[in-house]
């Protein structure tokens, strides 16, 4: 499992050594996939995976690994509760899948903040001014 993209560039870290590279791939392929699917083919589509995503550094690449396995395990549960006729099996396989999802949002929301440092963007559409000099301000805000 090497984790570079066949130019030097560090797929899974962003950088760092090939070692540490390689190290993200083999534990982002044993959180997100089951053992009989650790084949090339799907170690492979790991790996295209952070090329996509293309991580800046180490820790974008942690986030990145645990976004792709939170994805995957909630839409394995998903796919479960279709095929159970069970309707109380049904619902825990849901609750399960929701709980992902929540995390994966959560995780999502910190990388945000993470790749902005804390910056704060604003960005004005509409000004306003009415009569007495009182305006209204509409747009777009972000929180870091």
């Amino acid at each position: 499992m090497d984790g570079t993209n066949g130019k030097g560039k560090m797929t899974v870290t962003g950088k760092g050594s090939e070692e540490l590279n390689r190290d993200f791939l083999r534990k982002a392929a044993e959180g997100s996939l089951p053992k009989k699917d650790r084949d090339e083919k799907h170690v492979q589509i790991l790996k295209s995976y952070f090329e996509v995503m293309n991580p800046d550094d180490p820790v974008e690449g942690m986030v990145y690994g645990q976004l792709y396995a939170l994805n995957a395990h909630a839409m394995e549960l998903m796919n479960d509760a279709n095929k159970t006729i069970s309707v109380d099996a049904k619902d825990q396989y849901l609750k399960m899948a929701n709980r992902l999802l929540k995390t994966f949002n959560a995780s999502l929301e910190a990388l945000g903040r993470y790749k902005r440092q804390g910056r704060q963007t604003v960005r004005v559409e509409k000004v306003v001014v009415g009569d007495g000099g009182q305006a209204i301000v509409g747009g777009n805000f972000e929180n870091g």
